[in-house]
């Protein structure tokens, strides 16, 4: 069964915490905007519509809130949403190049891929919202992307790209 309503490339998934809500990315505007499906009422809903493309959505756990990769300041920066007022703000502000969030079940901290200057490199970081705290994980001779906290959220999954060619990829844990 499509849920996604209209033509166009329809992406990234994230299901709502209990499971009634579905978000995606969709190209159907020509850029990349953020819908939700809610299946309680069998509706669909697009909640950015702007020149900029809004990607990678996932939910902020226990909150009415979105987060999702945009390049409006001209660079992938992480930015949040509040689902009742559609306020749209970055969820962090420091520089750096973000994609791919992902957040502890106890929504403290998110992890994400960001890109290292001087290595030319994507590795994994993570924002301690609570501490203010910005940390880069992996400090590797490959791009490391997709960050998956563990349940307890003491661990961290990630896929690891070398840059050899013919290396194959791996998933790497990092505490």
């Amino acid at each position: 069964q499509s849920i996604s309503g209209l033509p166009g490339n329809n992406t990234n998934a994230s299901w709502s915490g209990d499971g009634s809500k579905l978000l995606f990315q969709s190209d159907r505007n020509e850029n990349w905007d953020i819908s939700m499906y809610n299946f309680d009422n069998d509706s669909l809903v697009q909640l950015t519509n702007s020149a900029f493309n809004e990607q990678k959505p996932v939910w902020l756990p226990d909150k009415n809130s979105v987060v999702f990769v945009s390049d409006e300041s001209g660079v992938k920066q992480l930015y949040s949403m509040d689902l009742a007022t559609k306020e749209k703000k970055l969820l962090f502000n420091r520089k750096i190049i973000c994609d791919e969030p992902s957040f502890s079940n106890y929504n403290s901290m998110v992890a994400f891929a960001g890109f290292e200057e001087n290595s030319k490199t994507w590795q994994i970081y993570t924002y301690d919202f609570k501490y203010n705290n910005l940390n880069q994980l992996t400090q590797l001779h490959a791009n490391c992307s997709n960050p998956a906290f563990s349940p307890d959220g003491k661990m961290i999954a990630f896929e690891y790209f070398p840059k050899v060619e013919n290396q194959q990829n791996s998933i790497y844990i990092v505490n």
